[in-house]
C-alpha cells in the first residue's frame, strides 16, 4: 500500500484523514508541530494497530520540513502521497499582507 505524509494531523481534518487512511491500510506518516499533542491519534493507532507513525514537523520552518521528510524517508522509504493539511491563519486583505506571510 502507498506511503502517505499528512501535515497537521493532530486534530480536525488531518486527524480524520490519518485514521481513515490508516484503516484502509495505507502507511501513514502523521506530522504535527508537537507530537505530545497527538493523544487521540496515537491512542487510536495503538488500540486498532494501525500503520500510523507520528513525527514532528513545523511547516513554517524549511529546516523542520527538510529534516522531517529526510527522517521519514530514511526510516520508511519513499513517500508516495502528500496531504498538506497544516496551515496558519493570517488576518487582513490578501493585497495588504506582506509576501513573507505566505
Amino acid at each position: 500500500m502507498a506511503s502517505v505524509l499528512i501535515t497537521g494531523s493532530n486534530k480536525g481534518i488531518g486527524l480524520a484523514t490519518a485514521l481513515l487512511l490508516g484503516r484502509k491500510g495505507y502507511t501513514v506518516h502523521a506530522t504535527m508541530r508537537d507530537p505530545r499533542r497527538s493523544g487521540e491519534l496515537a491512542e487510536s493507532a495503538e488500540r486498532d494497530r494501525l500503520p500510523i507513525r507520528i513525527f514532528s514537523m513545523d511547516v513554517d520552518s524549511d529546516a523542520s520540513v527538510r529534516d522531517s521528510i529526510a527522517s521519514i524517508q530514511n526510516l520508511h522509504g519513499p513517500i508516495d502521497i502528500l496531504i498538506n493539511n497544516a496551515g496558519i491563519a493570517r488576518r487582513g486583505s490578501i493585497e495588504e499582507l506582506p509576501i513573507s506571510d505566505f
